[in-house]
């Protein structure tokens, strides 16, 4: 918990779509004491060649970041290469 931004760190430059095509990821209130935003995973992934989408229970929604999605209330999201991102359909509420 609060650690996520350690561990995606950990992988260094291995950490790219092409090597990990998906990453699942919580984000919530123990952000806040981690102080690893919302903002922070989607610069951090995206720079790496990823796109970022909340996960719903029938859909993900891919989209850049937006300063109202930092409610801390996630909990789901995964960064996904681009070929997966499209597989996925993208948002389809």
């Amino acid at each position: 918990e609060g650690a996520e931004n350690r561990v995606l760190d950990g992988f260094g430059d291995f950490l790219t779509p092409q090597n990990v095509p998906i990453i699942q990821f919580e984000y919530g209130m123990v952000n806040i004491a981690s102080k690893f935003l919302l903002r922070d995973f989607y610069q951090f992934l995206t720079r790496r060649g990823y796109q970022v989408g909340k996960l719903f229970p029938q859909h993900v929604r891919f989209r850049e970041y937006r300063f109202q999605d930092e409610d801390f209330r996630g909990p789901n999201y995964i960064a996904a290469a681009p070929d997966v991102a499209a597989l996925l359909g993208g948002d389809k509420p």
